[in-house]
């Protein structure tokens, strides 16, 4: 019987529920989630060297009150590091067959990130696991 880590419980599976569970994700929900994990790593990314340095400065300081809640904002940033790569596991092991055409509905999604101008065409690929050339075509093309 799996453990949850989080409560130390056994994990019990309703067969129903668990017959009726989504097992894959679409293109799109992968994308999405993609998006948000991109979202994560830029503001871990970002985060991480400003706790660094309050702890210096805390140091300097000699301010063990305000080192003990960086040490802690320091575990948070690496624990969220952490559940992005698992995150990002996930939904990479969890995507629907990417060999099928792509949607109408995809295709309009990437068009409309793309004249966004917040994702190029390099990321809009990786996002819904296509290549770049799939992705210019799919730009170029009425439908």
């Amino acid at each position: 019987m799996a453990i949850d880590p989080t409560t130390n419980k056994p994990i019990v599976i309703n067969e129903q529920y668990a017959q009726e569970a989504k097992t894959t994700l679409t293109r799109s929900e992968a994308a999405e989630a993609r998006r948000t994990l991109e979202g994560m790593q830029k503001s871990y990314l970002d985060l991480r060297p400003i706790a660094t340095n309050r702890m210096m400065e805390a140091a300097k300081k000699q301010d063990l009150t305000s080192m003990v809640a960086i040490t802690a904002d320091l575990e948070s940033l690496e624990k969220m590091k952490g559940n992005i790569e698992t995150i990002t596991n996930m939904v990479n092991s969890a995507v629907i067959d990417t060999d099928k055409r792509t949607t109408s509905v995809e295709r309009k999604e990437i068009r409309g990130f793309y004249n966004s101008g917040k994702y190029d065409q390099n990321d809009l690929a990786h996002q819904y696991d296509l290549s770049q050339p799939g992705i210019s075509k799919i730009l170029k093309s009425d439908n």
